[in-house]
């Protein structure tokens, strides 16, 4: 009995327990305020209303971006702008920003110069073209492969972990305890022992209910360097709901995996709770493995107390096998620092440049309107569209939220495809079988706007074909939605999506 009472007491008081009361209360805290100085003060909210209202609107944001927020602080002018100042406004240190840009810029001219990468781009590639502009190179010389399942990927990361001869980085939005984080950590502690660098970044609400508190002291006490980024703090405030969501990992320079998966049980299937669950990933061995290290540190010197010296870590790649010489390999980034939505631009500029077909692979769909008039358009235009949906969800609010937008993309001739074995987490785009990207964003608004993701855009790679080829397969076990799946929904579920359309933002 003791035991048990003991159990309920340390669960009532974890630490992922203890922030959800604390965002509650906030939440109370907000009502409260905004219904005392409604009594009292009203013209202070009508004109804090008004202020954030002009400021929005003079932001660099995206017009969709502008008018989620907009709506909310005009329907509640205390309680929305109140939110706002929480958890929209843009609380970056400018320091920091400007520090994470200068070493952004200076890091890409040294692997340009360090780099040989061939014949110019061609013009036609419009995706390209548009991340070299903002300090994303694209190489030739780099090796390929594309991975359908996590189990696959899974195998081979750990057989080129247990290769590394110099250092190996690791970051990941979530770690989890258990049988896939096992045989990494594993093989990191006896790396750490024959003198081998290992850093690891993880994001620590992703982690808050996944492990213990303080566990990146633990991983320093074993010789691993880690940071848990962007500590979650009791009284939550704009900059905590800035995560870092990037999957990556790199050994000695030379290989790299940029994964859709997080480390933890269910997504090699050890957790049948969702199904069979469906990541992909890609690795890069080469050239462009340089562009991930260049990631890495930037993530990793956004700390001032672990300033590294990247010319450690950039070398000439030397691979085992030949190239896609052919192919084009590029990876990017993107997050809150910048005032650009770079993963939303390289979804439109896909979009744009398609002609016969693409293939979307998301397990969220809150799209903006941009990405959904861009997807209107290139259906219009004869091209074939085709969305996969996961046929088991994860969060039911979310999966409210997406399907609320699913009768409008149907009839502008957008295929829908529910993928019928489980839950889809994959996060990626394929173009006319020779263009595509994978990486980390999800077709939300928390990826293009408040989240620090990565992809790799690849032009005729073999891991393109490879890619080209699991869309096909995977559509042979989704279910076509039709119009009259949509057209029953409970006027109670159009009231909470609409609801929930108000904060986008945060979904």
């Amino acid at each position: 009995m003791r035991r048990l009472f003991k159990r309920v007491i340390g669960a009532l008081l974890s630490r992922f327990n203890l922030i959800c009361l604390m965002i509650i209360l906030q939440f109370f805290l907000f009502l409260v305020m905004t219904f005392i100085f409604n009594k009292t003060v009203p013209v202070v909210f009508e004109g804090l209303s008004i202020v954030l209202t002009i400021y929005i609107m003079n932001s660099k944001s995206t017009d969709t971006h502008k008018l989620a927020w907009i709506v909310p602080i005009l329907i509640f002018p205390g309680f929305g702008g109140l939110f706002y100042l929480f958890f929209g406004l843009q609380r970056t240190p400018k320091r920091q920003r400007i520090k994470f840009l200068e070493f952004r810029d200076e890091i890409t001219k040294y692997i340009n110069e360090s780099c040989q990468s061939g014949p110019p781009i061609p013009s036609s590639l419009r995706v390209t073209n548009y991340l070299e502009g903002n300090s994303y190179p694209a190489y030739r010389n780099t090796t390929t492969r594309y991975f359908p399942e996590t189990t696959m990927a899974f195998e081979e990361i750990l057989k080129a972990l247990a290769k590394a001869k110099s250092y190996i980085f690791i970051e990941c939005f979530i770690i989890e305890c258990g049988y896939m984080w096992s045989r990494i950590l594993k093989i990191l502690e006896e790396k750490v022992s024959r003198g081998i660098e290992v850093r690891v970044i993880y994001d620590d609400f992703g982690c808050v209910n996944r492990l213990p508190l303080g566990y990146f002291k633990t991983l320093r006490k074993k010789g691993i360097h880690c940071h848990a980024f962007n500590r979650v703090p009791l009284f939550v405030n704009s900059f905590t709901n800035k995560r870092d969501h990037r999957k990556l990992i790199i050994i000695d320079g030379e290989t790299a995996f940029v994964n859709s998966f997080n480390i933890g049980d269910e997504y090699v299937n050890r957790e049948p709770c969702f199904g069979h669950w469906k990541d992909n990933s890609v690795l890069i061995a080469g050239e462009a493995v340089q562009g991930v290290v260049s990631m890495f540190l930037q993530m990793w010197n956004l700390h001032k107390r672990y300033d590294v010296d990247f010319k450690k870590y950039i070398r000439p790649a030397t691979r085992d096998c030949e190239s896609d010489a052919a192919g084009l390999v590029q990876p990017f980034s993107c997050g809150p620092l910048s005032s650009k939505q770079i993963y939303e631009s390289v979804y439109l500029n896909l979009l744009n440049c398609a002609k016969r077909e693409v293939c979307v692979f998301t397990p969220y769909f809150v799209p903006s309107n941009e990405f959904l008039n861009a997807c209107k358009n290139a259906a219009q235009s004869g091209t074939d569209v085709k969305i996969v949906y996961p046929g088991i969800y994860d969060k039911w609010y979310t999966n409210l939220l997406s399907r609320s937008y699913f009768l409008q993309t149907l009839k502008a001739g957008i295929n829908i495809y529910e993928y019928t074995p489980g839950f889809i987490h994959a996060k990626s785009m394929l173009v006319d079988d020779v263009l595509g990207v994978v990486g980390t964003a999800n077709i939300d608004y928390r990826s293009f706007y408040s989240q620090f993701e990565i992809g790799v855009v690849m032009s005729e790679t073999e891991a393109i074909k490879q890619f080209a080829n699991d869309c096909k397969e995977t559509l042979k076990n989704c279910r076509k939605i039709t119009i009259e799946d949509c057209t029953n929904t409970r006027v109670s579920v159009k009231l909470i999506t609409s609801f929930f359309k108000l904060f986008r933002p945060l979904f």
